[in-house]
């Protein structure tokens, strides 16, 4: 089975500040290129399995729906 993933606007907001602040540390391109690159990649991925990463209890009861969490650092 396949799964759609959809983004959030928190999601693409919360990219956007740090794509803002990478900026404005100096980062090179290509570094914030690959760190991008890797980081949808893995949220890409969630289209065929979505449930391998853990359940967040907190986020999952405050908006009543099933919410999981991937940690993702390079």
């Amino acid at each position: 089975m396949t799964y759609r993933v959809l983004y959030s606007e928190q999601f693409i907001a919360n990219l956007d500040d740090h794509l803002t602040y990478l900026c404005n540390e100096g980062v090179s391109r290509s570094v914030i290129d690959r760190w991008y690159g890797k980081l949808f990649k893995l949220v890409e991925s969630l289209n065929e399995w979505p449930e391998r990463f853990p359940v967040d209890r907190v986020l999952t009861e405050a908006t009543g729906r099933e919410v999981r969490k991937a940690n993702y650092a390079d």
